[in-house]
């Protein structure tokens, strides 16, 4: 069901307002014990404040899953979909992602395609008519640094422990990126104990996957 739709995505994008972009993204990932601390940290490196913003994810998967087992990513060709709405300053906009997994069992390297959306009911309602579902809401605050070549994401997640997310869009290199970013942790003093190989989502999926689908966006 998915290749067909996806196949058919160009001419979905025309509705959606901008074309879709294709792009390698690598990330690693922890979680932290708190967020005013870690910023301290990032500022004291020489990072860069980008922005902040309201994020709520609204992720869906095919009608017939019911368990957080059921809608994994583990093989190359998995993957995921999800409708973001992003606040900053009194001003929402709509984002429409799919991340592609490449590798079996590896979640720091996704193809990532994403175009803007105006209308989010418009949208849910033709995945839900094409045999989708929302499964799970995630809802946070995300404070943006830029560091040389990547961009921080340092993430204060409602219900959830926070979390930090180094990532760089690359279509190579996949694991020299991998150990830049290693090696960042390392400088901002993240132990090893704290780092976590599958996404952050996952991690808070785990706990709330087919428990909060009924929050509102």
């Amino acid at each position: 069901m998915f290749i067909n739709f996806f196949k058919n995505f160009k001419y979905v994008s025309f509705f959606f307002i901008c074309d879709i972009v294709n792009k390698l993204e690598i990330e690693i990932r922890a979680f932290i014990k708190n967020v005013e601390d870690f910023k301290k940290r990032l500022v004291d490196i020489g990072a860069v404040f980008k922005s902040k913003v309201h994020i709520v994810d609204c992720w869906f998967c095919e009608k017939d899953k019911k368990s957080f087992d059921e809608v994994l990513q583990c093989n190359p060709g998995d993957y995921s979909l999800r409708i973001r709405k992003i606040t900053k300053d009194s001003r929402d906009v709509y984002e429409f992602n799919c991340k592609v997994l490449e590798k079996l069992d590896d979640h720091n390297a996704f193809h990532e395609f994403e175009t803007r959306v105006n209308d989010f009911d418009q949208l849910k309602n033709i995945l839900e008519h094409i045999g989708f579902k929302v499964f799970s809401v995630l809802d946070k605050e995300r404070t943006v640094f830029e560091f040389e070549k990547c961009l921080i994401n340092v993430e204060d997640i409602k219900d959830f422990r926070p979390a930090v997310e180094l990532e760089i869009i690359d279509d190579k290199n996949a694991e020299e990126h991998k150990a830049y970013l290693r090696k960042l942790l390392d400088r901002l003093g993240v132990a090893e104990e704290e780092r976590i190989e599958k996404s952050i989502t996952y991690h808070y999926m785990e706990e709330f996957a087919f428990k909060n689908e009924n929050k509102k966006l």
